[in-house]
């Protein structure tokens, strides 16, 4: 077992999903912000990265659970066992946990989603339902696991005026790596869990030759019970 602690730091006090904000936090219940997810599957991944090596951005993946949140300031202690070729990731707790080998979780898609423009429309059960096609949207830098993840929630606030929300998991595939990459998105599913409605949405990083770089499941609770 590998053990390191990082101060969390919430590395979007003013981004468009409020819910990342003191004043918004608070009225849903939270003592303050938000950490973004994709900050805390940065910390994540350092052990995965130094295990693994490039190789896992290459063709590795991931499965991402953030269970419960962070806040600015905090210290997460990352435990990280290797066992079989698997590294098993916990934060303290546990608040998240990250499952990343050398094995395939996802597999090329069948039909990569042809580019569209982005139409930003007001979310809601509707305009999120199974199968809809999101424009796409153009990431420049995806450097690092956490761009990656971080290029799937810039796509979706791209593509929906949001009320507050909260990333609550991911599953990432990487083929290949690559620095920039068109986002395209397919909505899997829109459903009610605890009073909260969540979405899953399927991306495709593709480059500009036309190959997918990366495939990531990314799962949202797009509208909170209040």
């Amino acid at each position: 077992m590998t053990i390191h602690k990082v101060q969390a730091v919430n590395t979007a006090p003013d981004s468009e999903n409020r819910i990342h904000s003191l004043e918004t936090a608070v009225q849903y219940g939270f003592r303050d912000g938000l950490v973004p997810g994709v900050t805390i599957y940065g910390y994540m991944c350092q052990p995965v990265l130094q295990h693994f090596g490039l190789p896992w951005l290459q063709s590795g993946s991931a499965k991402l659970r953030l269970l419960k949140p962070y806040f600015d300031g905090e210290w997460v202690e990352v435990q990280a066992v290797q066992s079989a070729g698997q590294m098993h990731v916990e934060t303290t707790g546990p608040r998240a946990i990250l499952d990343a080998s050398m094995a395939s979780l996802l597999n090329l898609p069948e039909t990569i989603p042809e580019w569209r423009k982005v139409n930003k429309v007001p979310a809601n059960e509707a305009s999120l339902g199974k199968d809809t096609l999101l424009g796409s949207f153009d990431a420049l830098d995806l450097s690092t696991p956490q761009s990656i993840l971080e290029a799937a929630n810039l796509a979706f606030m791209a593509n929906y005026a949001l009320e507050p929300w909260i990333h609550t998991g991911s599953i990432v595939q990487h083929f290949h790596s690559v620095n920039a990459a068109s986002v395209r998105g397919i909505i899997a599913n829109e459903y009610e869990r605890k009073g909260h409605r969540l979405v899953d949405i399927d991306y495709c990083y593709v480059e500009a030759g036309g190959n997918v770089s990366a495939r990531v499941l990314h799962t949202a609770i797009w509208k909170l019970k209040r």
